[in-house]
């Protein structure tokens, strides 16, 4: 399987996860006082996950080619609708990504852009399954935790739905074995 076909269908699940838990937020929370929750005084907000979030896969394009990405000012994330522009982008980004391009990158080593002050040389591979992906994956959990700390009313099946399983895969009860 190549790095593009290991890795952006579950980033664009994790985008729709985040999308998906923001929406009933929305629904059920006042957002303006949502947007700058915390799980604990010295963690960033809400506000940061869903920009950093945003920000890491549009940025992802110029990884590849090996430039710094613009950084998605936490300023611009004050409402709902602000975050669901930087997530639209986010997922139009990953729907402009060249295949071939990002699979090229796997085994080659370049410069990569881990921070405002950071960056490593490794691999295509090395930088999206050893960075990328998990700083998706915690951003995306941080912001549904610091949601349930809200007492926004989220269960599992809300975060995972987006993967596709509830909808791809028919679900049947098992039977008990006597």
């Amino acid at each position: 399987m190549s790095l593009y076909d290991s890795n952006i269908p579950f980033m664009r699940c994790w985008i729709k996860a985040l999308s998906a838990i923001l929406a009933k937020a929305n629904a059920e929370g006042d957002f303006s006082k949502l947007i700058e929750a915390r799980l604990v005084p010295d963690m960033l907000p809400l506000q940061f996950q869903v920009a950093y979030t945003a920000g890491l896969v549009s940025g992802l394009n110029a990884h590849i080619l090996g430039a710094e990405p613009k950084s998605l000012a936490l300023q611009d994330l004050k409402t709902y609708e602000d975050c669901e522009k930087a997530i639209a982008k986010a997922l139009e980004s990953l729907d402009s990504i060249d295949k071939a391009k990002f699979d090229a990158c796997a085994n080659e080593t370049n410069v990569y852009y881990i921070g405002p002050n950071s960056k490593c040389t490794t691999t295509g591979a090395q930088f999206i399954t050893s960075y990328l992906m998990p700083n998706l994956s915690f951003h995306v959990v941080t912001a549904y935790n610091i949601l349930r700390k809200e007492d926004i009313n989220l269960g599992k099946k809300d975060f995972i739905m987006p993967f596709g399983l509830f909808t791809d895969v028919k679900i049947e009860p098992i039977e008990a074995s006597t």
